[in-house]
């Protein structure tokens, strides 16, 4: 009897395994600030009663988003310790890679490559730059995905279930259609498309039927909340991030890369692309589809994108399968090793970095909370200093460009004059002369020079002239060292 071969994909554990233990990390330690610093202090300001803590979830729905996890975040932010939160946060990052194979490959034991692959393009490539350290994105975005995934699994699992379920899948389905608006309205068109193609709706059984009136339940009452709608009208008239179609590039690339591939086999074998529309993989392509629309159109990059792009490429992985794409084996061999070098390297570095700009943000916003009429002085590492490949995941103390965020701390922590400003050391003793500047401090240019210089990591210095005397102003602003004073 021949010993049985071990699988290769025993790797891939070890990776999630390994970005599991980074997540948590990272996250136990985070600071709070942004939005996630914006619910908690909310919370803290107005709920002091049981009465009012009951109509907490009302209120968001009313004035903030219809999104149920926002609703009840408060037990993350201000309830359970925040090593909870961080065991969630690392949980549902490995089960979105996890679930994404599983729809991808299915139990398909030749794909190891085309794994790897997957997971190189999830960790390195999706939109995790744009806001990720934050809880509530990952609770919007990240949460949304894993659900609505769960829901995709056991809706075309292909199993008779008895109806006696439904007590788990009617309730699951609602709630990960409402747990964001995008995701939800595009898994609903999704769904309502594969049940009418071939008339599949005549054959649904009872739980079948009832997940997909959840789904669109859900959906609803996401997308019905009066707090969404007000905001989207208060928006109207802005100017989005980028042109659309940048943002379709820089957010939504994968589902650009399937609709042209798609359009290509419409040219070349449209009877094989018509078939395969019919079934679950057009359930993914009108998904993924209504869900970039959806994204493009708030004008917003980066986050909005992620759920389209993870239904994009699980329609790609199996687009392949169909074809029965194949790779040497030395080819494929080589691209795994190269794909598991990079992601250890990455996450390696993404935890050291986001663990010393955690402690320093932490240590900035303690000293500010002790005493917010000064400055916080003190050497704090600029975001550009971060490696490349880390990939802007890492976020540093809140700078002047952080408005929302240095809004939020000095609004809580401060008063209607100082601002979360931090600066170096060396300006500590040095006289200030009395000037606002909410984002830094005015002292004495005894020097006489007049060039812009850097003092410590991304403070600078900037010399003008007011009133007949020579000043430096000195901020955490961005502004390249020997560029013109500044008058």
């Amino acid at each position: 009897m021949k010993p049985r071969k071990l699988s290769p994909n025993w790797i891939l554990w070890l990776i999630l395994g390994f970005v599991f233990i980074v997540y948590f990390l990272i996250f136990k330690d985070i600071p709070r600030i942004g939005d996630d610093f914006n619910y908690t202090s909310h919370f803290i300001d107005r709920v002091h009663s049981l009465k009012s803590l009951l109509k907490w979830p009302g209120q968001v729905y009313l004035s903030t988003n219809g999104r149920v996890i926002e609703m009840f975040n408060v037990v993350f932010f201000n309830i359970l310790p925040q090593w909870v939160g961080a065991l969630a946060v690392a949980a549902m990052m490995v089960a979105l890679a996890w679930l994404m194979l599983r729809q991808s490959f299915g139990n398909a034991q030749h794909c190891f490559t085309g794994r790897m692959l997957m997971l190189g393009v999830i960790f390195l490539s999706f939109p995790w730059w744009d806001s990720f350290f934050l809880y509530v994105c990952h609770f919007n975005y990240v949460w949304a995905a894993v659900l609505l995934l769960i829901v995709t699994d056991i809706w075309f699992s292909h199993r008779q279930w008895r109806t006696s379920w439904l007590w788990l899948f009617l309730p699951l389905s609602v709630i990960a259609a409402w747990v964001h608006e995008q995701s939800g309205v595009a898994m609903s068109c999704g769904l309502l498309f594969y049940v009418l193609v071939d008339k599949r709706w005549r054959r649904l059984d009872k739980v079948h039927l009832w997940m997909l009136l959840g789904v669109c339940l859900g959906a609803f009452l996401a997308a019905a909340s009066p707090g969404l709608w007000h905001r989207y009208f208060e928006s109207r008239g802005q100017q989005p991030d980028d042109p659309y179609f940048v943002i379709l590039l820089k957010s939504e690339c994968y589902v650009l890369l399937l609709v042209i591939l798609m359009l290509v086999e419409f040219f070349v074998a449209r009877r094989r692309l018509v078939e395969r529309m019919k079934g679950q993989w057009g359930f993914y392509v009108v998904t993924a589809i209504v869900s970039t629309v959806i994204g493009v159109k708030s004008g917003m990059i980066g986050r909005t994108g992620l759920f389209a792009q993870v239904m994009a490429l699980i329609a790609l992985a199996r687009l392949a399968m169909d074809y029965k794409v194949r790779v040497p084996r030395w080819f494929g061999a080589t691209v795994s090793f190269l794909i598991g070098l990079a992601l250890v390297v990455h996450f390696a570095g993404y935890l050291h970095w986001s663990t010393v700009l955690s402690r320093e943000s932490n240590a900035a916003i303690a000293a500010f909370k002790e005493n917010p009429a000064e400055p916080v002085f003190m050497d704090v590492h600029s975001e550009e200093q971060v490696p490349w490949w880390v990939l802007n995941k890492a976020k540093g103390t809140v700078d002047p460009d952080d408005v929302w965020e240095m809004y939020l701390l000095y609004r809580w922590y401060g008063d209607s004059v100082n601002n979360f400003v931090v600066l170096p050391p060396e300006v500590r003793d040095i006289k200030s002369v009395p000037a606002y500047f909410p984002s830094g401090r005015v002292i004495e240019n005894t020097s006489g020079s007049r060039e812009v210089r850097k003092l410590s990591h991304d403070s600078i210095a900037v010399p003008y002239s007011w009133q007949g005397r020579e000043l430096i102003y000195v901020t955490r602003r961005h502004w390249e060292p020997g560029a013109r004073d500044y008058r």
